[in-house]
């Protein structure tokens, strides 16, 4: 068996974590850039926000650029909205590709409560 150092674990954590930081940022500056016509929109998000949007870069198949709503709302600060676009389902298909079922995940509960924190201090 071969094990890694702390060192080694740390340094791929942190290089994932850029990596997702990166890809949160880019999708983020192009929707809002094309939906709103604002530049470098990524630098005007507090830090809560920023986690967030990595948040489902990271756990959330296609990461955010598939939530361009979400981003959306984010820009216009609508905890509403943000609510409203944070929700995720497992999607399950028939050998179709017909809708067979729909099911809340489990995180929705905690997104919930993280999208009502975005602005309190």
């Amino acid at each position: 068996m071969h094990y890694i150092t702390k060192e080694q674990h740390d340094n791929a954590i942190n290089q994932r974590l850029s990596i997702d930081y990166d890809n949160s940022k880019t999708a983020y500056n192009r929707i809002i850039k094309e939906t709103f016509g604002e530049y470098n929109a990524w630098d005007k998000l507090n830090a809560k926000e920023k986690a967030y949007l990595m948040d489902f870069e990271y756990n959330v198949k296609g990461g955010v650029a598939t939530f361009p709503n979400l981003m959306k709302a984010m820009f216009k600060k609508d905890v509403e909205a943000i609510k409203n676009e944070s929700l995720c389902y497992e999607i399950k298909r028939d050998k179709n590709g017909n809708v067979i079922s729909k099911e809340p995940l489990g995180r929705n509960k905690e997104m919930l409560k993280r999208a009502e924190e975005l602005y309190s201090d």
